[in-house]
């Protein structure tokens, strides 16, 4: 006569069993993705889905019986180390190869839990009917929260970006910012994968871009212009799998109309000025175009407006003083605390900004008959 246990231990069979099914689904709203990021073809992720089939029969059937010869812990456990194993090679996939591994064996998980945690259930409790649709309900149950769960953190929850990796034009204003950007992405505790100059005008990034893939950075810096390579480089990312959705990032350089036009609105492309951004003061933006017409705006017109502006409040301190010289002008400027159009400016001991502002812009087409052709997205200012 078999023995029954408590209703608490049916209950906890049942989530563990729902939790495993959750997890043999977990991946499949993310097929898209991997179709992006590995280049598949349509061809390529039927199969991928079709393997899932055959590890859930290979499961039922050539590993169902076990439970009945060796109890229903032992395969229950090994079914969660294959489907562990599963788990690590969807982390590491970079091609079909591993995703082929990864769906097989989950489905192997699957298969052996259908059919071998049912009959534990079964053997648990001596209501035979309750025992039944506990067993359909996690295993249902399980297969429906796993797409809902992964898509909702597919699409809500972001990872940190951790790796870079750099190029940079050749030229010294490139390079600079290159080594800039280095430097404190590491003293922010982030990872370089790798470095590399390519000389301004070069066509084709593939190569360079292609080593970097395998790297698998989080983000690719350039330090360069428009002209001399950003453009190409940003276009010739979509050409190599595993960089299709990876974020890119330039500097002022790369802020250009030309820019904004040739790659069109995107959410992993941005752009890192010095300074406060316009439209951060309403009306900015509206009496700057108004006076000067729609193309004339560009990345540094607030800052160098504030600019003109601190320095003839300068002058005027200056010369109200009965001193209309450079060094009394220079020290008006250091006494200076303006309130311009994105920022209170002050200046410290060097003569640098005491408000250090780095504003992010992402491309923005729609706004070239008003601007540059970028959007704000956020101002960072370490010093504030």
């Amino acid at each position: 006569m078999r023995r029954v246990q408590p209703l608490w231990v049916s209950l906890t069979v049942a989530a563990i069993f729902a939790a495993v099914m959750a997890s043999t689904t977990v991946p499949t709203p993310l097929y898209p993705i991997y179709e992006r990021e590995f280049g598949l073809s349509s061809l390529q992720i039927t199969v991928v889905f079709a393997v899932y089939g055959v590890g859930v029969m290979t499961g039922l059937f050539v590993f169902g019986r076990l439970s009945d010869h060796s109890g229903r812990k032992p395969p229950l456990a090994g079914g969660l180390v294959v489907g562990a194993l599963a788990m690590v090679l969807f982390l590491l996939a970079q091609e079909i190869g591993l995703l082929l591994a990864g769906r097989f064996l989950i489905g192997i998980t699957a298969g052996l839990y259908t059919g071998t945690a049912t009959a534990w259930l079964v053997d648990l409790d001596d209501n035979r009917d309750r025992a039944t649709k506990m067993a359909i309900a996690a295993n249902l149950g399980g297969l429906a929260m796993g797409p809902l769960l992964a898509g909702l953190l597919a699409q809500y929850v972001t990872a940190p970006l951790r790796t870079a990796y750099v190029v940079d034009d050749t030229q010294p204003e490139g390079q600079a910012l290159a080594a800039a950007f280095t430097d404190e992405w590491r003293l922010l505790g982030g990872q370089v994968t790798g470095q590399v100059s390519v000389p301004a005008g070069t066509t084709s990034y593939v190569n360079v871009l292609t080593q970097a893939s395998v790297t698998r950075p989080d983000l690719i810096f350039y330090g360069g212009d428009a002209a001399t390579g950003a453009i190409s480089l940003r276009q010739q990312m979509l050409q190599v799998p595993g960089l299709k959705n990876t974020v890119f990032v330039g500097g002022d350089g790369a802020h250009t109309a030309a820019f904004a036009q040739a790659i069109g609105s995107t959410s992993t492309t941005y752009s890192a000025t010095a300074g406060p951004d316009g439209s951060d003061d309403p009306g900015f933006r509206t009496r700057f175009v108004t006076r000067f017409g729609a193309g004339s705006i560009s990345t540094y017109s607030a800052a160098a407006y504030d600019a003109t502006m601190i320095l003839l409040h300068a002058i005027i301190t200056a010369r109200s003083g009965g001193t209309l010289t450079r060094p009394a002008v220079l020290a008006a400027v250091a006494a200076t605390n303006y309130q311009g159009t994105g920022a209170t400016w002050s200046f410290d001991v060097t003569g640098g900004p005491a408000t250090r502002i780095v504003t992010i812009y992402t491309p923005a087409p729609a706004n070239l008959s008003q601007g540059d052709g970028w959007q704000y997205v956020t101002s960072i200012c370490p010093t504030c």
